[in-house]
């Protein structure tokens, strides 16, 4: 199973990388949401683990566009955010979002409970 996780701190992706290979995944990272709108919509993923907090376009705009991209893999949102009304029922519609977990919370197996239950290895 490939997965593309798009991050933009450093020692994040690392940690995002480091858990998923250990678990048996193909893991791409990429720190800026245009190149990972890029690569999602130039190789196929299984899922993409997403960032709301990128430095060029916020995760909600890289979901958009690979949805107006055809691109229907699962997404997985991540956020640092204490308080979450970027994760609300109609924003996260409009962009079909898979599922979301603030990453304060985020535990290393959350991945195995995605919504989609695709996720899971």
């Amino acid at each position: 199973m490939r997965l593309l996780a798009v991050e933009d701190t450093p020692k994040m992706a690392a940690l995002l990388q480091r858990a998923f290979r250990e678990d048996g995944y193909a893991v791409d990272v990429q720190a800026s949401g245009n190149e990972a709108v890029w690569m999602a919509s130039e190789c196929d993923f299984d899922a993409v683990i997403l960032d709301v907090g990128l430095p060029d376009i916020d995760g909600f705009d890289v979901c958009r566009q690979l949805r107006e991209r055809a691109r229907w893999m699962p997404i997985l949102m991540l956020t640092a955010r204490e308080a979450v009304p970027d994760l609300s029922v109609p924003r996260s519609a409009s962009t079909a979002l898979t599922s979301k977990v603030a990453r304060p919370a985020f535990r290393r197996d959350d991945h195995r409970s995605c919504a989609c239950g695709s996720c899971s290895s």
